[in-house]
């Protein structure tokens, strides 16, 4: 495409969060058609600068800003003036949902755009099939899973038709085959609809066949800014294409055979659906397993089905020689004690005003000493250079999911169940997350990780598990 018109001119932009620098004297312009691929390390200001362009930044989120945002050569002074040009896939697709189904979210934005009837018709039709979806049009968004929910929220994007979109990390928690078809989707909105779009990404080899631009941000600035083609774009790509590898300590103590957790026949639904269809599973004390498949297929139900967060209907569970079916459910706060989960969105997971009291939480609840929480709070405001009083919610994304992660660990269950835990995390802080699991594994934790990872889970788990059809099968997804 030739001929671009500048449709974002960011000058001099600082955003303030108290008297902490979110972002810091950033200018950018963004020509019509551009696919900008925005990367960087967690708390970078990747997701400061996506929101003051959506004028979320200061009109709804807390912040003082200097500088000005231009949308196509209009400054803007309130979300409501771009909220027509400028649409913005959020991280976590639940805290953008406003209604109850897929189909009345899809129509939400159209409907309060005053669009025809016919035409809204045709946006939910048109945005489901964009990316897949269109089979999810009737379910009710609290059954979907995440990587579904990812899907829903781009289509209510779409569905709007908004000439620039921002997506902040749209596959973070997305299977390979879906991640696919969001490729494609983004590609065919370039082509077909000359949608300018803003991508922010961690994992960002999967998008560099289809950008045509790269910014890379540190500290609140941007460092590096590159068109597809030169010499620093192919030299930051080569460097960056190489898949996760993960190694265990090949020292780590080996454990006996005995089950810390026995599933048998086990079967449950939703409505009609048969998400899992007569399931068994054997978890051995000390092991890593890591639960695979596609979006959908059962493997967060299950976790909660271990933790008692969902009923059972058929079948049962032995957790440390304690049997459960649906004639003896167990009782969660007692579950709780032996099995903590790290749910998939972080914020969910949030109890607290302040990192510390977050982390201190599980303990004081347990009535148990407090001597590892408070270790554990040490560990974190060092790591991440916060604050011990600073409240979670002003954490990035993958702030707050390694304060879950810490939270959760800091109470010393003897199982550890995580959900998705790499979403949304860049190379060094999946690291970092190794090495606290890795840490647990070696005092004799059993941990249980759902990802859509196959490399990590080969390298890091010591048994591999994939969800098809109802069933689970032995193996990473791309084996079975």
């Amino acid at each position: 495409m030739e001929g671009f018109t500048n449709v974002i001119d960011v000058r001099s932009l600082t955003v303030f969060y108290g008297e902490k620098k979110g972002i810091d004297d950033v200018n950018l312009s963004i020509d019509e058609g551009e696919i900008v691929l925005v990367g960087g390390e967690s708390g970078c200001g990747k997701s400061t600068l996506m929101n003051a362009i959506c004028g979320f930044i200061p009109h709804i989120m807390p912040a003082r800003i200097s500088g000005e945002i231009y949308i196509e050569g209009k400054r803007i002074n309130s979300p409501v003036e771009v909220a027509r040009i400028v649409g913005m896939v959020q991280q976590e697709p639940d805290s953008q949902f406003c209604t109850e189904t897929v189909e009345e979210e899809i129509a939400f934005g159209p409907e309060n755009f005053n669009f025809e009837r016919k035409e809204i018709e045709n946006a939910i039709n048109e945005s489901l099939s964009a990316v897949n979806a269109k089979h999810l049009r009737k379910r009710k968004l609290v059954e979907l899973s995440g990587g579904e929910k990812q899907k829903v929220s781009i289509a209510s994007m779409l569905a709007v038709k908004p000439r620039v979109l921002i997506l902040d990390e749209p596959t973070a928690s997305l299977d390979q085959k879906s991640i696919k078809e969001v490729l494609d989707a983004i590609r065919n909105l370039r082509e077909d609809r000359k949608i300018t779009l803003i991508i922010v990404e961690h994992r960002l080899e999967r998008f560099f066949e289809i950008s045509t631009r790269l910014i890379l941000m540190e500290n609140g600035k941007i460092f590096l800014d590159c068109k597809k083609g030169s010499l620093e774009y192919d030299r930051f790509k080569k460097d960056t294409n190489k898949d996760f590898e993960f190694r265990i300590n090949q020292s780590r103590k080996e454990y006996g055979n005995r089950n810390v957790i026995s599933v048998r026949n086990l079967t449950f639904k939703y409505g009609n659906r048969r998400i899992l269809d007569c399931v068994n599973l054997d978890i051995k004390e000390g092991s890593i397993v890591g639960l695979l498949g596609n979006n959908g297929t059962g493997k967060t139900t299950f976790l909660r089905l271990l933790c008692g967060l969902e009923n059972i209907q058929e079948g049962s569970i032995t957790i440390f020689g304690n049997r459960y079916d649906s004639k003896n459910l167990p009782k969660v706060w007692m579950i709780a004690r032996v099995l903590g989960l790290v749910f998939q969105n972080p914020t969910h997971q949030i109890f607290e005003n302040s990192i510390e009291k977050e982390i201190l939480f599980a303990s004081k609840n347990f009535c148990l000493d407090l001597t590892n929480a408070l270790k554990t709070v040490e560990e974190y405001e060092k790591k991440e250079g916060v604050r011990r009083d600073r409240h979670p919610n002003r954490l990035s994304f993958g702030q707050k999911r390694r304060l879950n992660i810490l939270s959760v660990s800091s109470y010393q269950p003897r199982v550890l169940l995580l959900d998705e835990p790499l979403a949304g995390q860049d190379t060094k802080n999946v690291l970092l997350i190794c090495e606290v699991l890795q840490r647990l594994h070696e005092n004799g934790v059993t941990i249980l990780i759902v990802t859509h990872e196959p490399s990590f889970a080969r390298s890091f788990c010591t048994h591999t598990y994939t969800f098809k059809d109802g069933k689970i099968v032995e193996g990473c997804d791309d084996e079975v």
